[in-house]
């Protein structure tokens, strides 16, 4: 059982981390709090004091070199002043009456924060550029050192959070990515219990009349917004890039959009705590991923489309409110923008020249959309469903559900019309016609759509619609009680966390732990300068980018790279290197020990070193096996040392 417990749950240095993040939430909450954020929609001030930061920490890092940890001690210092001052207000330290979902939702952050990094694009550049951040207190600016990220381009606002949690454990915690990930799940199952209470209340509560989460409605939230959300992607949310920070921010934004519109229609003077909401919420998001200015103006959009055909008052006071709204995030925006442009030409996504736009790309591209479509028909399905809502009711939307559907799917048809676009004026190869990732970049939009379709059903159950269903599965005794359905639904909560964490740490599949393992003891032992080349038959570089990483987590003065094919080791090792290349091979082969001239034995791994002319045995590692409850990799064949496609 005590092993059992050592699998699944941090070490110290990552419980460290898991509390860092905590201690960044509870200094972001209180910012929130200090600037009255929860006046609108309930449980936003985390975001909102996160998005106060962000922007302290984008400022001073595109405009100064001034070391970010004293935008970290500035920041706790802001929060204790928080307190101070909200000690005097009503509720103003109060524990949220949402609590019961951070109790279920705790053993969740546990587990994911045992997970170590194991993903392509986590170990090239997301990690990389926090990293440095931690590393140097600055973004890569010339004169500094070099950043080891693929794309130190990218945004940093999910990237920051990840350096304050590095700055208040004392060391670099690259697993707190997983727990802020999920964190903000957590948060999300926040939004869906508020919007069934909308639901059950048909109306949205005042800032102080939210009434309290029950254990029953905690649970059943974290449910939806976990395994039974066709979204929540475990290699996408346990990752540490920005993408789930991304889907639960627009989310929260889409929800403050619709019911600030709402305000507009009906000409409620009541406006300034919404449109402060948005505005935060914007702020923060326009800067998490690449291309999120472009969703931001689609939803802004499709909330001025909305108000073009509603009232003309509507239109007038959309306008008028517009520079709140849109100008602080487009300042942050600008900043990046701004420093990107004058230091030094960072690699970032960017579009192909007008000439090179791939129109004969068309067909391909809408076959692959297609088959994705129907392969993640539970996504797509409730987002056309809903389109289909909205597009029935467009002309007369008869209530506030029916204009909120509208703007879930003003964002989903712009934004796929965006990526569309982009699959020939950007992406080239088999990126553009096998539309790559088109899934994953619907997941940026998808907790938004998926939202409102819970609020939608709830609204069906609480306003008597499903009754006759419910009477008829009554007769066949195929119901409970509604006591007995509570009840079973948190002993479902409860048990979740417990019975899915071999599922959540995917890190544990071999030869991920085995490659990590060796990474960080090459990291400590090999020579300055050393490069090492690493074998393993059909591999891209996923698996010697484990390696790569951990052997440089201390230490940057090490290269490793992949060399699946022997001609790749010859090549390599003929290139003017100060020394010689090292090679280390997972398993042996007969082109292998021809070129090397060696014997290599037969269940181990090994690392090859040339001296005297002659290659030798430097170290040898046997073979991993699975761990508990653990098993390799799918694509990895242990028995053929080969990594299939």
């Amino acid at each position: 059982m005590i092993d059992v417990f050592r699998e699944f749950l941090p070490s110290l240095p990552q419980f460290f981390g898991l509390v860092s993040v905590l201690g960044a939430a509870l200094c972001f909450t209180l910012i929130g709090r200090l600037v009255n954020c929860d006046r609108g929609l309930a449980n936003t001030s985390t975001l909102c004091g996160w998005a106060l930061v962000i922007f302290a920490y984008t400022a001073i890092a595109t405009l100064s070199a001034l070391d970010l940890k004293y935008v970290v001690w500035a920041t706790v210092a802001t929060a204790a002043i928080a307190v101070w001052i909200l000690r005097d207000r009503p509720n103003g330290l109060a524990v949220s009456n949402a609590w019961r979902l951070l109790a279920l939702g705790a053993p969740f952050l546990l587990i994911v924060a045992a997970k170590w990094p194991s993903e392509v694009d986590v170990l090239s550049h997301w990690l990389y550029n926090a990293q440095y951040l931690f590393d140097n207190g600055t973004l890569p600016r010339p004169g500094f050192a070099k950043s080891l990220s693929v794309y130190p381009g990218f945004p940093y606002n999910h990237t920051f959070v990840l350096h304050f949690a590095s700055a208040l454990s004392g060391q670099f915690a690259d697993t707190a990515a997983n727990v802020v990930n999920f964190g903000l799940v957590i948060l999300f199952a926040v939004l869906l219990a508020r919007l069934i209470q909308v639901a059950q209340d048909r109306k949205m509560p005042a800032s102080h009349d939210w009434r309290p989460v029950s254990w029953t409605l905690a649970a059943l939230a974290l449910i939806l917004a976990t395994y039974a959300n066709p979204i929540f992607v475990r290699k996408i949310v346990l990752m540490a890039n920005p993408d789930t920070a991304t889907s639960v921010g627009l989310a929260f934004l889409g929800i403050v959009a619709w019911q600030l519109m709402e305000r507009l229609r009906a000409g409620d003077e009541r406006i300034l705590p919404w449109a402060l909401q948005f505005s935060f919420l914007a702020l923060l998001f326009v800067n998490m991923k690449q291309p999120n200015l472009v969703i931001l103006l689609i939803l802004f959009a499709s909330m001025a489309v909305g108000a073009l055909f509603g009232t003309q008052k509507s239109w007038r006071q959309l306008a008028r409110w517009t520079p709140l709204l849109l100008i602080p995030a487009i300042i942050s925006y600008g900043l990046w923008r701004y420093f990107l442009s004058t230091t030094f030409a960072l690699n970032e996504a960017s579009l192909l020249p007008f000439s090179q736009w791939q129109y004969e790309n068309i067909p391909a591209i809408l076959r692959s959309m297609y088959a994705n479509v129907i392969k993640k028909a539970g996504y797509f399905g409730i987002m056309f469903v809903l389109a289909g809502w909205a597009i029935w009711h467009l002309r007369k939307p008869r209530n506030d559900f029916d204009r909120l559907a509208m703007l879930a799917t003003g964002v989903f048809l712009g934004w796929n019309g965006f990526l569309f676009f982009l699959y020939f004026a950007h992406w080239t190869g088999h990126a553009s016609t096998g539309a790559s990732s088109y899934w994953r970049y619907n997941t940026f939009i998808g907790y938004f759509g998926y939202a409102v379709a819970v609020y939608g059903i709830a609204r069906l159950v609480c306003q008597g619609h499903l009754q006759p269903l419910f009477d008829r599965l009554a007769r066949y005794r195929l119901t409970v009680s509604r006591k007995r359905l509570g009840q079973l639904v948190v002993a479902i909560a409860i048990v979740m966390p417990v019975v899915t964490a071999p599922y959540l740490r995917f890190d544990r599949e071999q030869p991920k732990p085995y490659l990590r393992k060796i990474g960080i003891e090459l990291g400590e032992t090999l020579p300055k300068g050393t490069r090492v080349l690493v074998h393993i038959p059909g591999d891209a570089g996923d698996y010697a980018t484990v390696m790569q990483y951990f052997g440089n987590r201390y230490r940057l003065d090490m290269s490793v790279a992949p060399a699946p094919i022997v001609p790749t080791i010859k090549k390599d090792i003929e290139k003017p290197y100060p020394s010689i290349p090292m090679v280390w091979a997972f398993c042996r082969s007969v082109a292998l020990e021809r070129y090397h001239g060696i014997k290599l034995p037969k269940d181990k791994s090994v690392l090859l070193e040339r001296r005297d002319g002659t290659w030798h045995i430097r170290q040898s590692w046997p073979h991993p096996s699975p761990g508990l409850f653990s098993r390799f990799h799918k694509n990895f064949k242990r028995t053929g040392c080969k990594i299939a496609p």
